[in-house]
Formats: C-alpha cells, structure tokens, sequence
C-alpha cells in the first residue's frame, strides 16, 4: 500500500444569459453616417461547487482500481457549465506503474422514463 495525495482547485459554475442589441443608424446621402454602439444586458451567477482541497487517501496495488471521488452535487435545469482544472496528484512509496483515469458520471432522470448513468472517460495517464 502507499499513500497518495490529491490538491484540488476551486470548481466554480457559471450560469446566465446575455441580451444584446446593436442597432445601426445610417443617415441620409448628404450627412454621412454613423453606427450606435452595442447596447443590452447582462446577468450571470457564479456557485462554488467545490471548495479548494486536499485529499489523502491509501492506494492498495491488490485492491485493483481505486476510486477517489471528488465532487458530488444535485444540480437542475436546462444546461450547465462546469469548469474543472489544475489538479495536481502526489504518490509516495510506488513500485512499478501508476496509472490515473479521471471521469465523470451523470446521473439523469427523466420523468416517466427513470433514470439514466452517463459516464465519461479521459484517455489513461501513465503517472510513474
């Protein structure tokens, strides 16, 4: 067994929408021209999902794959946006390789239709 150490930045999630209008405004032959410029608003909301941290955790080579997980949230409507990055992993006491796969899982329920797992896998990182 050796122990391994997660940093993990802060998960943020960004929603909202933008209205805009640019009008134009063209005068006649004689006068020239011109243009407004653009007008409208905008709204967002920013929700820290998860915290800045650091996870330690015991990884056992006899246990096969271990699972860390690092976020978990309930989150509704229409679409959503998170952006994660700048994780950095440390691991002590390796022998041989050490292999890393992040994904992620949805869980999607549709009334009437039940529930649906989504997962999504990056590409296997050789890390030692």
């Amino acid at each position: 067994a050796f122990e391994a150490t997660l940093k993990t930045p802060e998960v943020s999630v960004t929603g909202g929408a933008n209205a805009r209008l640019a009008p134009k405004l063209t005068v006649g032959p004689v006068g020239g021209g011109g243009e407004l410029g653009e007008a409208g608003v905008t709204t967002s909301a920013e929700a820290t999902v998860l915290p800045s941290q650091e996870l330690a955790f015991t990884l056992n080579p006899s246990a096969g794959i271990t699972d860390v997980s690092l976020m978990s949230a309930e989150l509704g409507g229409p679409s959503l946006d998170i952006h994660y990055a700048d994780a950095e992993f440390h691991a002590t006491n390796v022998l041989g390789p050490l292999n890393m796969r992040p994904y992620v899982k949805f869980t999607v329920t549709v009334a009437g239709r039940g529930s649906y797992l989504l997962t999504f896998y990056s590409a296997p990182t050789t890390l030692v």
